[in-house]
């Protein structure tokens, strides 16, 4: 009776109807960008980071570069620059929409270095075709972003496609026949 489960899912129609008919469904929802800056100054101001540092638009920025992820976001505020994984995920998708085939194994070397960075690769990657498909459909305006030369249908095959190497590479994948596969 002491004992709680909580299951996550991004679907609760993905859990069997037993147990959902035994379960108290909490939906949570991302806060607005705007909500979201205000948690990052809040943040800022209680780690002594001095959010003075970070103008508004800055914040709003990283914010927009995440995805509205305000713990990625707070870390590439911190961090000066972006990530170098998240660096390597752009390349990858700039080559995919527009440059050749070597250059696209170029910049998908990268996912050889080792596991734990292929993975913030991948996830980094996903992260931006999913928003690229977003802003496909009109949600998040017109301007310039990774993925914008990319087709709807070519994006949601790039999807699956990194999704299937993350299970690669939960699965143990060779790193250098995983990178080949993305390309």
């Amino acid at each position: 009776e002491y004992v709680v489960f909580l299951l996550l899912t991004e679907s609760a129609a993905r859990l069997l109807s037993t147990i959902r008919s035994r379960s108290t469904v909490c939906t949570l929802s991302a806060p607005g960008r705007e909500a979201a800056a205000a948690r990052i100054e809040a943040l800022a101001r209680r780690q002594e980071e001095g959010a003075a540092a970070w103008s508004k638009e800055q914040i709003l920025a990283a914010l927009e570069a995440e995805g509205d992820n305000i713990g990625r976001a707070l870390q590439l505020l911190q961090a000066g620059e972006r990530p170098a994984e998240e660096q390597a995920a752009d390349a990858i998708l700039e080559q995919a929409a527009g440059g050749t085939d070597l250059e696209l194994l170029k910049a998908a070397y990268t996912l050889e270095k080792d596991r734990k960075t292929a993975r913030l690769i991948l996830s980094s990657l996903l992260c931006k075709i999913q928003e690229a498909l977003v802003r496909k459909s009109g949600a998040g305006g017109t301007a310039d972003y990774p993925g914008a030369r990319l087709s709807r249908g070519g994006l949601v095959k790039m999807e699956e496609t990194v999704r299937n190497a993350l299970k690669g590479l939960d699965r143990n994948a060779n790193l250098s026949l995983l990178s080949g596969y993305l390309c």
